[in-house]
């Protein structure tokens, strides 16, 4: 071979050697790229991530899994069309990448596209069987279209894949108090704690079901109570858990438990009057009336119509010997609502406190024409019994009996023990 012909094999030779290296530089630095963009994510920087999956498949136009992970952050930043595209690129790129599929179907049940959902998702799982979060995410989509049958399949599945897990049991007994299935999810609730004492999701799922009990006693009140205490002391502060542990410890008489739980509550949503209410009535449990009347004040700036929160006011100012403002709160009531039998019982009560029979006995008269309570029923009888009504006063007395209102039978006995 001649000089000339070995010059251009040396040549081509050394292009060649070059073009592969810069190929390989620039997989290293396509795969830098998609590194960073994962760690990114990891961190929550959506947009610094989308910038380097970007510059990901500008170098590497084939990289599939960046445009999988690009459209995850879109889909997380709420632009939903481009993540779509991301996700159907990243399929045309590699047609069974199941995480795509995954991310697809996120996309669908967001979007109402439920048949495609359940059908991508159920793609990604037979591409990857061992996919633990598609499962998951799969068996909280049977659970809220209460299909408990299959959630409860893939659960066994799930076990089967993990069984050591008791997250998949906790499920389970979810399951179950979905259905209505109290004594199976009661019992499973009861095991659990006995393996993972420091579980406190199992301790407020456990509450619930005392809270629930069909022939409920005090003492599961007061279970229900401990159970909430116990999941709050482990760590859990979600919404509902605070709400349902704060009305038991009104009604228990833990007053200051309650206004812990109602003070948390604001913590979460400062501006929402019930949670305003609820403070007020903790501190009316407490007989800290001031305290009670400027949260109830809180609460009525952020709702004006809120007609307990003036009845609540009201009692606190009564207690406190402001009886003009209280009339003016039970009026302001009245004002919005002239059906409201609360507040007719109410400036009864006073009235009756007064020795105002006349008028506390229409309030009371209105306050049973609007709702029946036995507390009307016990003072209007007691009225008609001063007034020598004594057969009327009778009826309404039996019927505070019969309503169950506390100091109504022994009145009755009193008052109408003779009378057939």
């Amino acid at each position: 071979m001649g000089y000339a012909s070995n010059k251009v094999v040396f040549w081509g030779a050394f292009a060649l050697v070059l073009l592969l290296g810069w190929s390989q530089t620039a997989t290293q630095t396509a795969n830098a790229y998609y590194d960073a963009g994962l760690d990114k994510m990891k961190h929550g920087w959506l947009k610094e991530a989308i910038a380097n999956f970007s510059k990901c498949v500008e170098i590497s136009p084939y990289y599939y899994e960046a445009y999988a992970q690009r459209g995850k952050c879109y889909f997380d930043l709420g632009k939903k069309q481009e993540a779509l595209a991301d996700f159907n690129t990243a399929l045309q790129k590699k047609k069974d990448y199941y995480l795509a599929f995954y991310y697809r179907a996120l996309y669908y049940r967001d979007a109402g596209k439920n048949d495609l959902a359940y059908a991508d998702i159920q793609r990604s799982m037979e591409i990857m069987p061992r996919f633990k979060d598609a499962y998951k995410t799969r068996i909280s989509w049977f659970m809220e279209d209460k299909k408990f049958d299959e959630a409860l399949k893939d659960i066994q599945a799930l076990q089967n894949l993990d069984e050591d897990n008791l997250e998949w049991e906790v499920l389970k007994g979810k399951i179950w108090f979905l259905q209505g299935k109290d004594d199976e999810a009661f019992t499973k609730f009861t095991e659990l704690l006995k393996k993972d004492p420091s579980n406190a999701e199992i301790y407020y799922l456990r509450g619930l079901m005392y809270s629930r009990k069909k022939e409920k006693k005090p003492i599961d009140d007061e279970k229900a109570y401990e159970d909430f205490s116990q999941a709050k002391k482990l760590g859990l502060k979600e919404k509902n858990l605070l709400e349902q542990h704060y009305l038991l410890a009104m009604e228990l008489g833990h007053f200051s438990e309650a206004l812990s739980d109602a003070n948390d509550l604001l913590s979460l949503e400062k501006k929402n009057s019930v949670y305003w209410f609820w403070r007020a009535k903790a501190w009316a449990g407490m007989n800290q009336c001031d305290s009670a009347i400027a949260s109830v004040n809180k609460a009525l700036v952020l709702h004006p119509a809120f007609e307990d929160a003036y009845l609540l006011r009201a009692d606190c100012k009564i207690k406190k010997g402001k009886e003009n403002q209280a009339i003016s709160d039970f009026n302001k009531v009245l004002q919005l609502n002239p059906q409201n039998a609360r507040a007719y019982e109410e400036r009864g009560v006073y009235y009756f406190n007064k020795n105002l029979y006349d008028k506390a006995l229409e309030d009371f008269n209105n306050a049973i024409k609007f709702g029946e309570s036995g507390r009307a029923y016990f003072y209007r009888g007691a009225i008609k019994d001063m007034q020598k009504d004594t057969k009327n006063g009778c009826l309404d007395l039996k019927k505070a009996v019969d309503l169950k209102y506390p100091e109504a039978e022994k009145a009755y006995k009193r008052a109408c023990g003779m009378i057939k």
